[in-house]
């Protein structure tokens, strides 16, 4: 059999046993507003026990101002919980986990230069880390990487003709470890 056809047949096998798919939730942007390529899960940062999502938009009002912000969509319904004002252009944003221990997942942001990590519940700003000289080019969630009992993340960098991944500490001041916060 050549190879066209058997392929062919493949894909016609896959698709026969692939549930129909449906679209779940809509929602329309405004007309000066357009997603970036970052669409990631954020976990559930509103409670309700379904996951949410974030979302990298570009508003732009007028042909010479440039608006940044992240959105956290509600995964129950798709409306928007919470838009994150960011002061530049992010690079990457992503849900992973609940890093002020109020029960509710959290957001990471990266621009070129910075982290930012906001509260998945009121969209507040927890806390920055500066890129230094490196430039911030990926974000991603690992869990509870180095065994502290917090979330972590693995930042991909760009620093002078080499690459690295940073894990940075997130440890929020004036908070004590989750084995000691009562339940």
């Amino acid at each position: 059999m050549p190879p066209i056809p058997t392929i062919a047949l493949s894909f016609a096998a896959v698709a026969a046993i692939l549930p129909a798919q449906r679209l779940l939730h809509s929602y329309a942007l405004p007309a000066s507003q357009t997603p970036r390529t970052a669409l990631r899960s954020a976990g559930d940062t509103d409670g309700d026990g379904v996951g949410d999502f974030v979302a990298i938009v570009r508003d732009m009002p007028n042909s010479s101002v440039t608006n940044w912000s992240v959105m956290i969509a509600s995964g129950a319904n798709g409306q928007p919980l919470h838009t994150l004002p960011i002061p530049v252009e992010p690079r990457d944003a992503v849900g992973f986990g609940d890093a002020n221990l109020d029960g509710k997942g959290d957001v990471a942001v990266i621009t070129w230069t910075e982290l930012r990590v906001y509260s998945g519940a009121d969209g507040a700003l927890l806390y920055t880390v500066p890129g230094g000289s490196s430039i911030f080019v990926s974000v991603d969630a690992l869990g509870d990487w180095n065994g502290d009992q917090r979330p972590d993340l693995a930042v991909l960098t760009y620093d002078t003709g080499s690459s690295s991944v940073r894990l940075p500490s997130l440890i929020i001041p004036n908070l004590a470890p989750r084995s000691q916060v009562s339940p």
